[in-house]
C-alpha cells in the first residue's frame, strides 16, 4: 500500500529539520490525540486555548509515525519528527504540497447554505464513477481545509472540499491554496450579517472562490440568484466558463418540472438539450438545486449522468441537516424531522416549507421547535420575527422556542397558534415531551449554538427509535 507522507517528502514540503529515523512513511495526518490514529504524523498546532505540543507524548503512546513540531520536546528524544518554525504554516506547506503532487481536479463548494449537502450528493454521484476523496464533517475552515487537503490520496481523480467562512478574505485564502478546477456556489444569502455590512458585500466574500481556481476553468453558478450577474462577471474576470443551472430563464441546467412526496421528490430537468427524470430520496425544494447543480458538475467533467441520477434515489441526509425518524410513544409514533446543525433566515423558511408540506395522520400537529438563528448582526430581530410569516404560511399549528432572538418571534405569534418560550434550549425538552402524542411531525432547528441538537438527543434518549421506518442517516 502507498504511504500518504514519506519522511523525505515532509521534509521537502516543510523545508524543516528532521530528528530520528532517516526514513519512515505514514498512512494519515492528525492534529487531534482524541482521533489520531496509528502511523498517523501529528501535527502540533497551537490555538487560542491549546498548544498541540502539550500532547505529543500522548501521540507517541498512540502509535504515531512521526510529529511536525515548532517547540523542541526532549521527552521525544529518539522519535521521529520534524522541527519547523511554525506548525499551522507546517500545515499549510503539506497541503500546498500535496495539491502540487497530483493530477486531482479539485471541485470547490462555497455559499451561504447548502455546502455539506450538495458535497455529499456530489461524493455519491461520482463515486461510482472514479476515486473520490471529499471533505469530512465540516472541515471547511482555515484549519479544517489545508487539513482536508494533506490528507488526500495521491490517486484521488476527484477532491470535493468545501469552502467556509465567516469574514470576507477567508474564501480568497483558501481557494488560493486548493486551486480549484470547479467552483460551486450554492447561494448567496443573508448568513454572517454579523460580519458584513449587506448581502452584496457577502456575493463579494463568496465570488472569492474564483480568484484561486484555474484559468478555463469553471465557475457553476445558480441562475435564479439575484447575484448571478456579479458572480458571473467576477467569474470572468479570471477567465473561467460559466455554468449556470436553476429554473428561469435558459440555464445550463434547467428545473422543468417536480413533484414534493412524503418521502422523495421527483424531478425532471433539461441539461444542455438533454431531458433527465431521476428521483431524489429526500423531500424539499432545497435538495432540487443541490441536484441540478451536480448534475451540471457532472456533464461538465464528461460523467456519466445516468449514473448519477441513480445515484440521487439512493440520498440520505447528515444528522442535523433534514434526517427523519420515527419515534414511538405508549400510543403509537411520531415523525422527528433533525434541522438542528444550523440555521439561516432561509433555511428556516424552506425547513417550515418541509414541515408545513408533511402528512398529518390520526389528528397529528406540525410543530416547530426553533431556536436563535445567530450571526445576522443588526437586523437579528426583524429577521427572527419575520418567521412569523412563513410559520402561518406553513400552516404550523405549535411552536417551541428558545434563546433571546426567538423571543421577539414568541411575542408576535397570533393567539390561534399554541406557543412556548424557554430561555434556553435545556428547557425546552420536558416541556415538549409533555405536549407530543402519536401522529405529530415535529421539526426541530436552530444555529449550532442555539444548543438544538440537544433536544434531539434528549427525544431520541426519551423515545425509542423506530428503525425500521427510518429514513436519513443516523
Amino acid at each position: 500500500m502507498t504511504p500518504l507522507w514519506t519522511s523525505k517528502e515532509v521534509i521537502t514540503a516543510t523545508n524543516g529539520t528532521s530528528f530520528g529515523s532517516k526514513f519512515w512513511q505514514a498512512n494519515g495526518i492528525s492534529i487531534d490525540t482524541r482521533t489520531i490514529s496509528p502511523g498517523n504524523i501529528f501535527i502540533a498546532i497551537i490555538g487560542e486555548n491549546i498548544d498541540g505540543h502539550n500532547y505529543i507524548d500522548e501521540a507517541f503512546e498512540k502509535g504515531a509515525s512521526a510529529a511536525i513540531i515548532s517547540k523542541k520536546n526532549a521527552n521525544i528524544s529518539g522519535k521521529n519528527y520534524v522541527l519547523v518554525r511554525d506548525t499551522f504554516v507546517g500545515l499549510n506547506s503539506l497541503a500546498k504540497y500535496s495539491r502540487s503532487r497530483s493530477k486531482t481536479k479539485v471541485i470547490a463548494i462555497t455559499g451561504s447554505v447548502g455546502k455539506t449537502s450538495t458535497k455529499e450528493i456530489l461524493r455519491s454521484a461520482l463515486s461510482g464513477q472514479f476515486l473520490v476523496y471529499a471533505t469530512e464533517g465540516n472541515l471547511n475552515n482555515h484549519l479544517g481545509v489545508p487539513l482536508t487537503l494533506a490528507r488526500m490520496p495521491v490517486d484521488t481523480d476527484f477532491a470535493i472540499l468545501e469552502l467556509g467562512m465567516n469574514k470576507a478574505g477567508e474564501i480568497r485564502s483558501l481557494s488560493k491554496l486548493v486551486k480549484p478546477d470547479f467552483a460551486l456556489i450554492t447561494s448567496v444569502e443573508a448568513v454572517h450579517l454579523e460580519f458584513f455590512d449587506s448581502i452584496d458585500d457577502i456575493a463579494d466574500a463568496k465570488g472569492e472562490i474564483f480568484e484561486g481556481t484555474k484559468r478555463k476553468g469553471f465557475a457553476i453558478i445558480n441562475l435564479d440568484s439575484k447575484y448571478f450577474q456579479k458572480l458571473s462577471e467576477i467569474a470572468n474576470q479570471y477567465e473561467l466558463n460559466v455554468i449556470s443551472f436553476g429554473s428561469s430563464k435558459n440555464p445550463d441546467v434547467k428545473l422543468l418540472n417536480y413533484v414534493l412526496h412524503e418521502d422523495c421528490t421527483c424531478v425532471t430537468c433539461d441539461i444542455n438539450g438533454l431531458k433527465m427524470a431521476f428521483k431524489i430520496g429526500v423531500p424539499g425544494l432545497h435538495v432540487i438545486n443541490n441536484s441540478l447543480s451536480v448534475l451540471a458538475i457532472v456533464n461538465a467533467i464528461g460523467g456519466d449522468l445516468s449514473l448519477a441520477g441513480i445515484s440521487f434515489s439512493n440520498m440520505t441526509l447528515p444528522n442535523g441537516r433534514g434526517n427523519r425518524k420515527k419515534l414511538i410513544t405508549d400510543d403509537g409514533e411520531f415523525e422527528l424531522i433533525d434541522e438542528s446543525y444550523n440555521a439561516s433566515p432561509v433555511s428556516m423558511k424552506a425547513a417550515l416549507q418541509l414541515l408545513g408540506q408533511a402528512k398529518i395522520k390520526n389528528n397529528g400537529r406540525r410543530i416547530a421547535v426553533l431556536g436563535d438563528m445567530l450571526e445576522l448582526g443588526q437586523q437579528s430581530l426583524s429577521l427572527h420575527q419575520g418567521l412569523s410569516n412563513h410559520i402561518k404560511e406553513a400552516g404550523i399549528d405549535m411552536v417551541f422556542s428558545s434563546g433571546k432572538l426567538m423571543e421577539s418571534l414568541y411575542k408576535i405569534l397570533p393567539e390561534n397558534i399554541y406557543k412556548v418560550w424557554s430561555k434556553q434550549s435545556s428547557e425546552l425538552t420536558n416541556l415538549l415531551i409533555s405536549e407530543l402524542k402519536a401522529g405529530d411531525v415535529v421539526m426541530v432547528k436552530g444555529s449550532f449554538g442555539s444548543g438544538m441538537g440537544k433536544v434531539v438527543r434528549e427525544l431520541e434518549r426519551f423515545y425509542k427509535i423506530n428503525k425500521d421506518l427510518n429514513r436519513g442517516m443516523n
